[in-house]
């Protein structure tokens, strides 16, 4: 989900709310639906794709999420793409491909199967969506542009404000400065200014700090005159499309209200003039502020107060940690932009250096200043300067510095910028980095194309290396390296959003949630809504609810858009355990599931919270029509009441399917020992040797005596992948045989089964650690190695050193292989230089 958020004082616009929202929604049999808002800059189409994206039918219909992007003139669709792939894909933090068309092919195979929403925000050129203009069937994809002409797209053209929308804009804005005979002189003036929303807000900016209305018209009216003769000498205003007109508004609305700054702080219009340096669409927090302004916090957090309440930025999210951040708008940012490439803000100006490219380059020498060692590697984090860093290098023509920065060691022989990049937890920033370092490398080859095909070089193999690498550090050991110091929880998580596993993401929101900060708590609880196995993801928002600082409001709206009737309701359960004010809703979500099976299931589990329905959930059972499902209801319910135990044994008896009735008896023996030898008799008919042997060590935890049955079933198992689960279920056996359970994992030759055997033994009360440290030692392999000694690390902390080491092998060379490519390429690069 983005993290979009509606401006201050908005206004509803229904008719097209609706409009746009019955094109996205609507049944569609072809391949991906394509929709585009569009219609002039100022008119509010962002904000039209914003309210579309917070609407909770529009989430509800688009269950996998939705993405959002903003192009604006000049793109960087690459990183763009990337950043898409990532988020669906965290296995691929490492991603990089070298052209646009690879990553919009593979991020095309990524949707296949979602159903998701697509924003392709400020498009300039039709062909810059079309990268985005990916996914199934159940894909849409809303596109918003001025101009451009989206082929094939069912086009929504955004009406002005209608007076009424007008007139409500500016009552908000000026909230109690509003009086009754303001209505006339305020339609007359939104009139004048073609009924633009922004036009609209910036002059009832200018009205709310002391302008009368009519002196403004005056002012307006002259601006507007002067601007016009200017483009168009001898052409009056009236001979103007209305198009023009309104274009000719804005302009002088902008004019107004930078005239209006800069004469009451010449300080304040520069300081606005420096936002033209950022990229479009950005978020401007106060940190970043203080030194692009080079100015101190308490002036920086001033600065931006003064500029959001002249309208000329807008509230963005407020941050995990409470802090208010803000956007400033694409015609904003052009106009700041333009005033830097007149040379508003009188710097030192070289000869042949255009006014961008050096305001750039004072933006990089201020940061390099807060550097303790005055190199980039040791830069603060801001929250911005590493996100953004090779692009001002970039738009500041400083390539080398690009290519310098990729071939950084420090002082271990890492990459300075990868380890940089993976202490603040955001190893992606290197990866987009790498494809920009690529990019450039390859532009370049005009001009020297020894140097350009050198640098390549590097580059494919830095990208190689990452490829090769995704983070798979066992889940137990990054919790120590956590608790030990060796990485900040942020860190830890960072590799947490690679994982792919569903159970293993379970497992590590179990382990780090507790400690997880307010942000990373949400940002825990937005990893869950990702999971694509409903029964992992109900886990999660059950397990996050336990906690103390559960947002508990959150966790039951990600509970409420999962689609599936029955893990919806499960879910809900979950919840309800911990606030049983929901419980009425889970009991109803529960009595609407479709499928008996499904619906008995949910109500039986509900008996578990309160008793009083039981009979509803017995009722439901009775009625299931499938013979094993039946037997496995009623066998739950006999739990929460032994007086229906004969009932379910009857049921489990009538079972036809000899793996389905042993199962059935089987637990039916932890209510009520009797029917033990029928159930292990039923065990032993199991013709297929892994059911066999599961149905023993199911047994074996309810009678002891069985476990050398259980244990020479295992071992006849051929498939040392059955062997190895069967082997860890009889692990769990309160007397297993610790001798007789590592000789059976000894003799299983493939090293990732061995290890996940070995795992398990770990946690038998009478284990050897010697014995079992000299059998893991064995595994050559250091990956499949380190989850085993991470296991018994936590037992004998003395080989926490070793565990640490294998651990974190492949990261090490990670680093060193990266550094290693970018170092020996340099110097292939200065050797071909000289020649």
């Amino acid at each position: 989900m983005p993290r979009v958020r509606l401006p201050d004082n908005f206004v509803e616009r229904p008719e097209a709310m609706q409009a746009v929202k019955e094109k996205l929604l609507a049944e569609d049999d072809r391949t991906l639906v394509v929709s585009a808002i569009s219609g002039l800059g100022g008119l509010g189409k962002s904000v039209l794709a914003t309210a579309l994206v917070l609407d909770p039918e529009v989430q509800a219909r688009f269950d996998d999420g939705i993405l959002w992007v903003t192009l604006g003139q000049n793109p960087d669709l690459l990183t763009s793409l990337g950043g898409w792939i990532r988020k669906l894909d965290k296995s691929r933090e490492s991603f990089s491909a070298n052209t646009v068309e690879a990553a919009s092919q593979y991020l095309d195979s990524l949707l296949a199967e979602r159903r998701m929403l697509l924003v392709v925000d400020d498009v300039w050129n039709a062909a810059h969506a079309e990268w985005f203009r990916v996914g199934s069937a159940d894909c849409r994809v809303l596109v918003t542009t001025r101009e451009a002409v989206i082929p094939g797209a069912e086009r929504y053209d955004l009406d002005l404000m209608s007076p009424p929308e007008a007139l409500e804009l500016v009552r908000r804005e000026l909230g109690a400065k509003w009086t009754d005979d303001m209505e006339w002189p305020a339609l007359e003036f939104a009139r004048l200014l073609g009924y633009l929303p922004l036009a609209i807000r910036l002059m009832a900016v200018q009205v709310a700090r002391g302008r009368r209305w009519e002196t403004l018209k005056k002012a307006f009216l002259k601006e507007t005159k002067r601007l016009k003769t200017l483009d168009q000498p001898g052409v009056r205003l009236s001979e103007l499309s209305d198009e023009e007109r309104r274009q000719y508004s804005l302009r002088a609305c902008f004019a107004l209200s930078l005239d209006r700054l800069k004469e009451d702080s010449l300080e304040q219009f520069e300081r606005f003039v420096w936002l033209g340096v950022l990229p479009e669409d950005v978020t401007i927090q106060q940190r970043m502020a203080m030194t692009l302004w080079d100015v101190e916090d308490w002036e920086a957090e001033e600065t931006l107060l003064t500029l959001y309440e002249r309208s000329f930025l807008t509230s963005g999210v407020t941050t995990f940690e409470g802090e208010q951040t803000y956007r400033i708008h694409d015609l904003m940012h052009d106009t700041a932009r333009g005033l830097i490439r007149q040379g508003t803000l009188n710097l030192p100006h070289p000869p042949h250096l255009p006014h961008l490219p050096l305001a750039h380059q004072h933006l990089l020498t201020r940061y390099r200043q807060h550097s303790p060692t005055q190199t980039w590697n040791a830069l603060p984090n801001d929250g911005y300067i590493y996100r953004y860093l090779t692009w001002h290098m970039e738009q500041a023509d400083w390539a080398d510095e690009v290519h310098a920065l990729m071939a950084m060691s420090d002082e271990h022989g890492r990459n300075a910028w990868f380890e940089a990049c993976d202490r603040i937890g955001q190893p992606s920033i290197f990866v987009e980095d790498v494809a920009r370092g690529w990019r450039l490398a390859e532009e370049s080859y005009e001009q020297d194309n020894c140097c350009s095909i050198v640098f390549q070089c590097r580059y494919a193999l830095i990208t190689a290396t990452l490829n090769s690498l995704t983070g798979n550090l066992p889940i137990g050991l990054m919790a120590e390296f956590v608790k030990r110091g060796f990485w900040t929880v942020e860190q830890a998580w960072a590799y947490v959003e690679q994982i792919q596993s569903d159970q293993k993401i379970f497992e590590a929101i179990g382990i780090f949630a507790p400690c997880l900060p307010k942000s990373l708590f949400q940002a825990a609880a937005r990893k869950a809504q990702t999971v694509q196995n409903k029964h992992w993801q109900a886990l999660m928002l059950g397990q996050l609810a336990r906690l103390d600082a559960a947002d508990f409001s959150m966790l039951l709206a990600a509970a409420r858009t999962i689609q599936d009737e029955y893990w919806q309701a499960f879910a809900l359960s979950l919840l309800a355990k911990v606030n049983i004010a929901i419980f009425s809703e889970a009991l109803a979500a529960a009595r609407a599931i479709q499928d008996e099976f499904s619906r008995a299931v949910a109500l039986c589990g509900l008996t578990t919270i309160d008793a009083d329905i039981f009979s509803e959930a017995l009722i439901a059972a009775r009625v299931i029509q499938d013979e094993s499902s039946r037997a496995s209801v009623l066998g739950q319910l006999a739990v929460v009441n032994a007086t229906i135990f004969s009932e379910a044994l009857t049921a489990a008896q009538a079972i036809q399917d000899e793996f389905s009735r042993a199962s059935a008896l089987g637990d039916l023996a932890k209510v009520d020992t009797i029917v033990f030898p029928e159930a292990l008799a039923a065990a032993w008919a199991i013709q297929d040797e892994f059911k066999r042997g599961f149905v023993l060590s199911a047994l074996a935890e309810v009678d002891v005596a069985v476990f050398p049955e259980a244990l020479a079933a295992m071992q006849a198992i051929q498939n040392e992948g059955s062997r190895a689960t069967i082997l860890r279920q009889l692990a769990e056996v309160e007397a297993a045989d610790f001798s007789e359970l590592l000789a059976a994992a000894q003799a299983i030759r493939d090293e990732h089964w061995r290890a996940f055997a070995l795992e398990a033994l770990v946690r038998i009360e009478a284990a050897d650690f010697s014995e079992l440290l000299a059998a893991t030692r064995t595994i050559q392999d250091e990956y499949k190695r380190a989850p085993v000694l991470s296991a018994l690390a936590k037992i004998d902390t003395a080989i926490f050193s070793e565990a640490l080491a294998a651990a974190l092998a492949n990261a090490r060379q990670c680093s060193s292989r990266i550094a290693w490519a970018a170092a020996n390429s340099s110097e292939k690069s200065a050797a071909s230089t000289s020649a």
